[in-house]
């Protein structure tokens, strides 16, 4: 199905799905395959994260061409191979194919992008899913540090630096696109604030989820024996990247404190990231080992399980949550979802039920809001299953994002070519 006429067009991104597992990797994807799956021609400029990924192939219709060394990313960083390999890669792509729109993510690809002269011939949209300045503003108040040689360095003598390399290529990114796009009212506010300047640009478009891969599994008794989860227990669940802003610690500490009063509460936590050590000895010293667990990376394919398994997400953000894309999955798997007021969460859940919004983001607020939860009748949990499950029908569906995305693009002014 096509609803407008058919384009050839560029996805320049840091992430991409299956490559790499996160929220904004599957966006990019999702919109990528439904953008070819309507007629368009859709090439992806990615990121190569990893050494066995071939340089060029086509996932789902999309001609997905992977830039960078994966080495040199380990000594100077993915941010600093994306301003050195894009230009090089979107200009190598121009001598047999010329896109008629561009569409950017991650501001370390889109200022790359904007480095070569050729971008001025082709109108980009910038799907801001966060602002990256302002993520690695809190990493350094909690000591978080770039994995990389250069970036290590950087970060420990130059802090200053590196955060003023980060906004300023943010900017630049933002300022040279024709349209900015976000998934959530709290983006557009969070952009306004963090760029004055170019909040003029901005227009919300719907976020989605993939109703098929996450949709209610006919047996929760039979997955919990199939994940060697306890049959009778209240399953509280969250997959996250295990960094400062996610919450993690106040999750831990209020499944703690709900466990008081529910003593057949267990807490699952899945997803990596570099304060796993640090999450594991705060277990440790809470002697909470048998309340939570952390269980690692979750493949996609099996999160629909750990979804069905569970009794109740949860989402504890701290900090930018920008969307929340395992909010939906959860929503859509038919599992309710408690979150704090952070980000975009409110937006998503406040529709649904107010009391799936924590009063505050402290122990006492989401410990209260989701024991409130675990104290439902069974019969009625059954109830907002279903609710839930038919709110991401009516909300979510992929379709809808990928709709307002061509209605952006079908009113950029054509290639200066």
């Amino acid at each position: 199905m096509r609803s407008m006429e058919a384009k050839k067009i560029l996805i320049i991104s840091q992430l991409y799905f299956p490559d790499t597992f996160g929220g904004s990797e599957r966006v990019v994807a999702e919109h990528a395959r439904l953008l070819a799956a309507r007629g368009h021609q859709v090439v992806v400029l990615v990121h190569r994260d990893r050494a066995d990924l071939p340089a060029e192939e086509t996932i789902d219709g999309v001609r997905v061409i992977r830039y960078g060394r994966p080495l040199l990313r380990k000594l100077i960083g993915k941010s600093f191979v994306d301003l050195l390999a894009v230009p090089k890669a979107f200009e190598a792509l121009l001598t047999e194919w010329l896109p008629d729109a561009v569409i950017l993510h991650h501001p370390f690809p889109g200022a790359g992008y904007f480095r070569s002269a050729y971008s001025r011939a082709f109108p980009a949209v910038y799907l801001f899913h966060a602002s990256v300045y302002k993520e690695l503003q809190l990493d350094r108040k909690f000591g978080s540090i770039s994995r990389s040689l250069l970036g290590k360095i950087i970060g420990i003598f130059g802090a200053p630096l590196q955060l003023a390399i980060t906004k300023a290529n943010e900017h630049r990114a933002l300022s040279r696109s024709e349209r900015i796009l976000t998934l959530s009212r709290f983006s557009v506010q969070l952009l306004g604030e963090t760029y004055p300047d170019v909040a003029g640009k901005a227009q919300e478009i719907p976020g989605g989820v993939d109703l098929v891969a996450f949709a209610p599994r006919p047996s929760r008794r039979a997955l919990r024996i199939h994940l060697g989860i306890p049959e009778d227990a209240d399953v509280i669940f969250s997959v996250r990247r295990l960094v400062p802003r996610m919450g993690l610690p106040l999750l831990i500490d209020a499944c703690i404190a709900a466990r008081q009063k529910n003593p057949k509460l267990i807490c699952l936590i899945g997803g990596s990231g570099p304060d796993e050590a640090k999450l594991k000895n705060l277990i440790r010293q809470k002697k909470a080992e048998h309340v939570v667990r952390l269980i690692g990376s979750i493949p996609v394919g099996r999160l629909a399980d750990f979804y069905g398994a569970a009794d109740l997400y949860v989402l504890p953000t701290i900090a930018y949550e920008g969307l929340g894309l395992t909010t939906l999955e959860a929503l859509a798997s038919g599992l309710p979802v408690v979150g704090t007021p952070v980000g975009a969460t409110p937006e998503i859940l406040g529709p649904i039920n107010p009391a799936y919004v924590a009063d505050a983001v402290d122990t006492a607020s989401l410990a209260r809001a989701m024991s409130a939860f675990l104290a439902l009748p069974e019969a009625e949990r059954v109830n907002r299953r279903t609710a839930v499950r038919r709110y991401a029908e009516e909300h979510w569906r992929w379709e809808r994002s990928v709709e307002a995305l061509e209605a952006v693009l079908a009113q950029l002014p054509p290639p200066r070519v």
